[in-house]
């Protein structure tokens, strides 16, 4: 539909703030996703960052910061609803 915004409330979706680099974070966002739906069904790993800069440049916290956002969170997640999924046959 041309110009239409959809908003979270428009979709029943539920923003949860966490740092998903984290696995507390990821914990957190499956807890407060369960407590207020029940179940997952899906999942979509919206999450990323990049430190710019030469290899020679980045530093190992720049590293670890650009691995733990867009490579493990992902992973724990999955690992994490994947039961939930599978049952919801998602």
């Amino acid at each position: 539909m041309r110009g239409y915004v959809m908003h979270a409330a428009d979709t029943g979706a539920v923003p949860v703030v966490a740092d998903v680099a984290t696995a507390e974070g990821v914990d957190e966002v499956v807890r407060q996703t369960t407590v207020t739906f029940g179940r997952i069904d899906g999942v979509v790993f919206n999450a990323g960052i990049v430190r710019a800069g030469a290899l020679g440049e980045l530093s190992d916290e720049d590293w670890d910061d650009m691995v733990a956002t867009n490579l493990t969170s992902p992973f724990r997640l999955a690992r994490a609803v994947l039961p939930m999924v599978i049952e919801s046959r998602g």
